[in-house]
């Protein structure tokens, strides 16, 4: 049998049956156990509720406790993470999306670090993008390592843990939760509440996480509303007046760097030189995070 650690997987479904079978999987083929999983289906019209209760038994027989609550309509991402968050019995509460994959040593590599540093109270990591039809590696991701910076890119606006690559200390995440009016930037919300109370949020290098890229998953898209909800944010967190232009700015940057990310040749620099002209600053940070690996 393999070991069990007090950690509980937590996610929010809508219509994601399609991805779930792998996101399981995963999960059970770790080299340990979550103690618990904590699952919120947020009214999908899909098959997700017949996939999800196939691996009850499944999960069960493997010791850890399933927790699972169906929403009739669909209430939001925000609502249905919280209630997750509800759920949870262990000590530490480790955030998946539906979509995405596991690598198999993430649950214990996070759990020991937090328990190897008990000051970090959210543990972020870098991830790998992979195509969802071809199961195309794309690209991986390179999160600032340093407390300070982490500090600094939320109160300039930037998001420097990938929400889906978290481990958090459950208590913590009680107290805070996530605020439904602030989605879709609900995950620099929560960050940026925390580190303004001088809680420590901590990243590390290695890849625990494959976040699928397909037509409906928000890495593969970025509206405008996304950009301008995180600086109002920022306006009312960090006390960081608000500036269209720069919210427009960065907004572009944005959307031309992911654009960049994913394809190849002559139109993947002209997206780079594009991305960088309209936030030079965010690109020069990017090249020199990935210099540092």
């Amino acid at each position: 049998m393999k070991n069990i650690l007090p950690v509980a997987i937590v996610s929010a479904n809508y219509n994601n049956g399609k991805y779930l079978v792998d996101f399981f999987d995963s999960i059970i083929d770790s080299n340990v156990l979550p103690e618990q999983i904590c699952i919120v289906d947020d009214g999908s019209n899909d098959n997700s509720v017949s996939i999800i209760e196939s691996y009850r038994e499944k999960v069960e027989q493997l010791d850890i406790k399933f927790s699972f609550i169906l929403f009739e309509k669909n209430q939001g991402f925000g609502l249905a993470l919280n209630k997750a968050i509800s759920l949870v019995e262990a000590e530490f509460s480790l955030r998946l999306d539906p979509d995405d994959l596991l690598h198999n040593e993430r649950i214990s590599v996070q759990y020991n670090y937090m328990i190897a540093n008990p000051t970090c109270a959210v543990l972020g990591s870098n991830i790998e993008y992979f195509l969802s039809d071809t199961k195309k590696k794309l690209r991986l991701s390179s999160v600032p390592i340093s407390t300070i910076e982490i500090k600094k890119l939320l109160k300039l606006g930037c998001i420097p843990l990938i929400h889906g690559s978290t481990m958090l200390k459950t208590s913590l995440f009680e107290s805070f939760l996530y605020r439904p009016d602030t989605v879709p930037a609900e995950d620099y919300d929560l960050f940026s509440r925390m580190s303004e109370k001088g809680i420590e949020l901590h990243n590390i290098k290695d890849i625990l996480t494959f976040v699928r890229v397909h037509d409906a998953s928000v890495t593969n898209s970025l509206p405008y509303e996304t950009i301008e909800k995180t600086f109002l944010l920022r306006e009312e967190i960090w006390r960081v007046k608000f500036s269209f232009i720069n919210a427009k700015r960065r907004y572009f940057n944005q959307r031309f760097y992911r654009k960049y990310l994913f394809k190849s040749g002559f139109v993947k620099w002209l997206y780079f030189i594009m991305a960088a002209l309209c936030w030079p600053e965010s690109v020069i940070r990017n090249i020199k995070l990935r210099f540092k690996k």
